[in-house]
């Protein structure tokens, strides 16, 4: 009894493993064509000497395949969970990469099958050309803050940036170093890492920009006289004529309203600093001129502090190179979708 009971068992999972074994079989020959959309991503690959400077870098697409069953099931779970496609172009200009074939390029599930169609065919492309050049570093500190010369190590370091960029980064080029006053000491001389940051020029630029090596080190000593604390919030202000704001909603987009500003001078205007009748902010300009739909790159043009204080940080970035971008709606398009983010920031 308890042989024909195992003997039957068997025979069930013999049959069961036979009939899983003859979908598996069937999924993979029978052909089907199907329709279905995902993600796409434009990338340039690391390390290339282009760069994007026009054109989506996010797109659905929409595919008609035709392949096994079991095919077109990889390839609709890869295109929903997004395919990153890159640039094959080396060279500066316009692009029209064609999207049957970077797909099959950028994934394997879909080499597997044939793509019939895709919506849209092609993407139109600009790509820009990135250049190498060297720079110095720039540090937050004068003469009359520290205690004799304060030495960074290394003492430049390499940029790799668009072309266009160069043109208006003014010589002699430097980047900045990321620091703070209250790092250093006044009884000896001490050794920050300080993060290295692109200055404002490059502002529009950003996403494009690498420096190597990212951080450096700098050694210095405090003057005894002088002083530093921080101001948690210092409020920003937008200084404009009435027609751009009976023309414009100007808001402060991806900064805060406020920033925490870090500053120093003779300790005297420190510790008078609570009792100062003053306000304190931060100003931004923005002239006539400037007044079009979009946004725009601006710096501080003015810090309203006590006698005697300036500023050294705001938030992580030197204050000298803190850039405030503002976005400019028409008043009567308030209710409009935003600008592409796509099309760069203008920098003043």
């Amino acid at each position: 009894m308890i042989a024909f009971i195992r003997s039957q068992g068997f025979n069930i999972v013999a049959a069961t493993l036979l009939t899983l074994a003859i979908w598996m079989l069937a999924a993979e020959r029978t052909s089907v064509t199907e329709s279905f959309s995902g993600r796409v991503q434009v990338q340039v690959p690391a390390g290339a000497d282009v760069y994007l400077t026009k054109g989506t870098s996010k797109e659905t697409v929409e595919v008609r395949v035709n392949g096994s069953r079991s095919a077109v099931d990889r390839a609709r779970r890869a295109l929903a969970a997004g395919i990153a496609l890159d640039v094959l172009s080396s060279n500066a200009g316009d692009y029209d990469m064609d999207v049957a074939q970077a797909l099959q390029s950028a994934s394997q599930p879909m080499r597997e099958l044939a793509i019939l169609s895709v919506e849209p065919a092609s993407m139109r492309l600009t790509v820009g050309t990135i250049v190498t050049v060297k720079a110095g570093i720039a540090l937050p500190l004068r003469s009359d803050q520290v205690d004799g010369e304060a030495v960074v190590e290394p003492a430049e370091a390499t940029v790799r940036l668009p072309a266009e960029a160069v043109a208006v980064w003014p010589e002699p080029r430097r980047v900045n170093a990321l620091l703070e006053l209250s790092s250093f000491a006044t009884d000896q001389p001490r050794s920050v890492t300080a993060a290295l940051r692109a200055p404002t020029e490059l502002a529009t630029w950003a996403d494009h920009v690498r420096i190597e090596p990212t951080e450096a080190t700098v050694k210095a000593r405090l003057r005894r006289d002088r002083g530093m604390t921080v101001i948690p919030r210092v409020p920003l202000r937008i200084n404009a004529s009435p027609r751009a704001f009976n023309e414009y909603t100007v808001r402060i987009e991806g900064e805060p309203a406020v920033l925490q500003v870090e500053v120093s001078g003779p300790r005297a205007a420190v510790a008078a600093l609570e009792d100062w009748s003053g306000t304190v902010y931060a100003q931004v300009d923005l002239a006539d001129r400037q007044l079009a739909a979009g946004e725009l790159i601006l710096p501080i043009t003015h810090w309203n502090l006590p006698p005697g204080l300036e500023p050294t940080r705001a938030g992580e970035q030197p204050a000298a190179s803190v850039a405030i971008r503002l976005v400019l709606v028409p008043i009567d398009a308030s209710d409009a979708p935003a600008a592409s983010p796509a099309a760069p920031a203008r920098r003043e």
